[in-house]
């Protein structure tokens, strides 16, 4: 019986990721385990860390812009602002699908406005891509041609400010990846427009990966909604490649989409079939359906085309975490990312799930699986992370991880605090956590000891009233002892706040003083402005928040950000200017320098 041969991709384009996500490197492991040949790829990072900093392709993205520049490009007249205008405006008519006229304003302005308003944040490494152009593009004297220049200019910008080749980054993601909206007929409309961009890098790749290794199977994982599109390119380009290979799709969209990917009746054009929630069970049931039959079958979480109008979707519970193997790394570049760290995963979903506008909610399926608040990991899954930790740290000299849980409890901090203690080398974590009681300071010092270094966690705002309101299970004087006792013993806190639907500006501003009465015992603030997910409470019971609904929410696939009626909102300028005055109070009060935390 043949062995089914997989690739795994996680697409471009992202700027989120800071180290490499969980997903493919979890399944790749759990697929071997049942004797499958698999080969993973991180396409996002490799399209950002090394396609976007060749010198061709710098060109190639930046000629619609030069084109649209009438002028000389006389340096210093022509400003890194005006610069990455032109770019951008180049790379949005260069789809072929827009006009003009559709870019009622500098583009910059809209790109800051849709990363403000959808809470994007950027974990790109800036300074090492700069020290690379530095080295590659910078020294042109003698060289006169408009290309030469071009380069001069943008290798001394990347220098001079380091978020310039972000800014190309982020314009790429919006101005050439994103439709218009995520409706139907935007998506469809950006689909039948140029891709040259991206299929030149995936033609590129798969000429290097299929040299010496067909897959049957290629498996896409799609973290986010903008690598929809991109998938969807890159379906194109493997069907031209390897028209008879199956292609699948998951991840955490299609999770959050799964109600609603009946919208985009071309999607089984693109996907043979799309696997929801943890995709080890239904993967392997589906890869040996495939292998004995050639056919994809009924499979519980798993759509076809043929099964696509079934709106009820049976959904298996996963295996338990203590069964699963590791995660494995190889295939991808672990020097690539921002932060010199792995992924490790102790318990699942949210053992709190009660917040009124979060998506990690406790529902009938989730009780099957979501490890509950007082739940402790057995010594068979301590033991493999004791394997995992060590391989992580000969295979690629690391020994920090991120810990991918939702939420993890005390009961299982104090449990690795002790264990990672035992360890004779250090091993350094960071989680996201609730604020609650049992961080004394002594609790503190212990979960430090064990290699705690850093948490996020939680405020969301300063009034104990909408604190019981929103669901949060906490209150000030609870937060207040939190995050002073675990500074006093070295962690970093990562505070979120949350400015939410009719929320007042009194209590929104009061939330940003707590922050900055607390500035000693606060590493960063997170601050963050309401959006709107798919199976989040908030969407499921709009009225407790007075969201309204609109027919573009029912019907859009941006699955994190679904546009509403947000009139009970701070106007996005208003709620800009207050966040960067109590940011820069924030600061000073930390003898720290500050740049604007938001540019509207």
């Amino acid at each position: 019986m043949k062995n089914l041969r997989l690739h795994l991709i996680f697409p471009p384009l992202t700027v989120m990721t800071g180290h490499p996500e969980l997903g493919i490197p979890q399944l790749t492991a759990n697929i071997r385990k049942k004797g499958f040949i698999v080969r993973q790829s991180d396409f996002n990072a490799e399209f950002i860390y090394r396609y976007l900093t060749e010198k061709d392709i710098l060109l190639k993205i930046a000629e619609n812009g030069l084109r649209l520049t009438s002028s000389p490009l006389n340096y210093p007249d022509l400003t890194p602002e005006k610069l990455l205008n032109h770019i951008a405006k180049g790379i949005f008519l260069g789809t072929g699908v827009y006009k003009s006229e559709e870019l009622d304003e500098e583009p910059l302005k809209l790109l800051r406005r849709y990363m403000i308003s959808s809470n994007i944040f950027c974990n790109l490494a800036a300074q090492r891509v700069c020290q690379q152009f530095k080295r590659q593009y910078f020294p042109l004297e003698g060289k006169t041609s408009r290309n030469s220049y071009f380069l001069k200019i943008f290798s001394e910008y990347c220098n001079r400010f380091p978020d310039f080749w972000i800014n190309i980054i982020e314009i790429l993601e919006f101005f050439y990846i994103r439709p218009k909206s995520y409706l139907y007929k935007d998506i469809m409309q950006r689909m039948r427009g140029k891709w040259d961009i991206l299929e030149d890098f995936y033609i590129k790749r798969f000429e290097q990966i299929y040299s010496d290794f067909e897959p049957d199977i290629i498996g896409i994982s799609i973290w986010t909604t903008n690598q929809l599109l991109p998938s969807f390119v890159l379906s194109r380009v493997i069907r031209n490649i390897l028209p008879n290979a199956k292609i699948l799709a998951g991840g955490a969209w299609c999770n959050a989409a799964m109600e609603r990917v009946w919208l985009i009746p071309d999607i089984f054009d693109y996907f043979d079939a799309i696997i929801f929630q943890e995709g080890e069970t239904p993967l392997n049931h589906l890869l040996s359906c495939i292998r004995d039959t050639n056919k994809i079958k009924n499979i519980g979480g798993v759509i076809t085309k043929d099964t696509r109008h079934n709106k009820k979707i049976k959904i298996e519970p996963p295996p338990k975490l203590s069964t699963l193997a590791m995660p494995e790394y190889d295939g991808f570049d672990v020097n690539l990312y921002n932060e010199h760290k792995l992924v490790l995963r102790l318990s699942r979903g949210c053992y709190w799930g009660r917040c009124r506008f979060c998506s990690h909610i406790r529902d009938s399926y989730s009780n099957l699986y979501f490890t509950s608040r007082n739940e402790l990991l057995d010594k068979r899954y301590l033991k493999s992370i004791e394997n995992y930790i060590r391989t992580c740290e000969k295979k690629y000299n690391i020994s920090s991880f991120s810990l991918s849980d939702n939420v993890i409890s005390p009961a299982i901090m104090n449990q690795i605090a002790e264990f990672f203690g035992n360890f004779d080398h250090n091993v350094e974590w960071d989680a996201l956590a609730r604020i609650e009681r049992e961080y004394t300071l002594e609790f503190s010092k212990k979960i430090a000891r064990g290699g705690c270094k850093q948490l996020f966690m939680g405020l969301e705002t300063a009034s104990n009233k909408k604190l019981a309101f929103l669901c949060k299970g906490i209150n000030l004087a609870t937060v207040r002892e939190t995050i002073k006792n675990l500074s006093q013993a070295g962690i970093e806190v990562f505070l979120f706040v949350l400015h939410y639907p009719h929320q007042p500006e009194k209590e929104f501003v009061d939330t940003l003083d707590f922050l900055c009465e607390n500035y000693r015992y606060i590493r960063e603030p997170i601050v963050q402005r309401f959006t709107l997910a798919s199976q989040s409470r908030a969407i499921k019971d709009p009225d407790a928040l007075g969201i309204k609904l609109t027919q573009e929410t029912m019907q859009n696939m941006d699955i994190f950000n679904l546009p509403f009626d947000n009139q009970g909102m701070l106007p996005l300028k208003d709620y800009v200017n207050i966040v960067n005055l109590k940011m820069h109070e924030f600061k000073n009060l930390q003898g720290k320098e500050f740049a604007n935390y938001m540019l509207y």
